[in-house]
């Protein structure tokens, strides 16, 4: 006796209402369709009427990538005419020093390969300066030397006493390599009584100045008004491409040195 069951169910047959329901969902899909084109053209027409009207893509900017230390980037919308200079190019050329007295030279070699094109070594440029009686090893580069080697590779050149960070800033508006001389303790936030301990500052890397470091200024940061950062090359710190500082610090770190500048282009 076959007790199976036939678990086969019927099949049913497309009916005209099942054309006509088809149709219906067809044409709400392409009514929708045509809303949401019409709303996201009318969107970009008052976001960018220019770029609509004319078919150029339209796209959304992407933000500036932070420097360096980026928990010290505020968090807001980049605006370029609140970055004064261009130290997104200018960290690329940024080297660790070869020795604890170098900074000048090192300093130097980034201003000259930013503002020349040339390629030279920190080595290269140290020989120069020994020749010269711009360097002396163990003693450093001395304030009124620091900008020599920039003019032996045709730049111009001018050194600044008492300078102010609005003439740091009208120099970098200007393309211009800035070099200034700093206390590196204040820069890298070190307890004064911790300083002998440090490679850089065992030694007078600027004789006759309260600053023991010099390095380039690259940028001015002022996204955020109530929190500007000075952006430094500072080739004494493997963080130092791109080092932000806060301006509070930078001044009391400058004035140190008698608020030295080396202006070039």
């Amino acid at each position: 006796m076959d007790n199976t069951h036939d678990t086969t169910l019927p099949v049913e047959t497309a009916t005209a209402d099942d054309n006509i329901f088809d149709d219906i969902v067809h044409t709400v899909e392409q009514d929708a369709q045509s809303v949401v084109d019409s709303i996201t053209n009318e969107i970009q027409h008052l976001l960018a009427p220019d770029m609509s009207d004319t078919g150029i893509q339209w796209t959304i900017p992407t933000l500036t990538p932070a420097l360096v230390n980026p928990s010290l980037v505020p968090d807001v919308a980049p605006a370029e005419s609140a970055i004064i200079g261009d130290p997104l190019d200018d960290m690329s050329f940024w080297h660790l020093q070869d020795a604890n007295d170098t900074c000048a030279i090192a300093s130097q070699q980034f201003v000259i390969e930013q503002l020349t094109g040339q390629q030279v070594t920190e080595e290269q440029l140290v020989a120069l300066s020994e020749q010269n009686g711009w360097y002396t090893p163990g003693a450093g580069t001395p304030p009124d030397d620091c900008g020599n080697l920039l003019q032996l590779f045709g730049l111009n050149v001018e050194h600044h006493t008492g300078a102010t960070i609005d003439d740091i800033s009208s120099q970098l508006a200007q393309g211009h390599g800035v070099i200034v001389g700093v206390d590196a303790e204040k820069i890298w936030g070190i307890p004064q009584t911790d300083a002998s301990s440090t490679p850089l500052t065992s030694v007078p890397t600027i004789p006759g100045q309260g600053a023991d470091h010099a390095v380039e200024v690259i940028g001015i940061d002022q996204r955020d008004p109530n929190n500007p950062m000075v952006v430094l090359n500072d080739s004494g710190t493997p963080n130092g491409a791109g080092e932000l500082v806060p301006l509070a610090t930078f001044l009391s770190a400058w004035a140190d040195g008698g608020n030295v500048m080396v202006d070039a282009w």
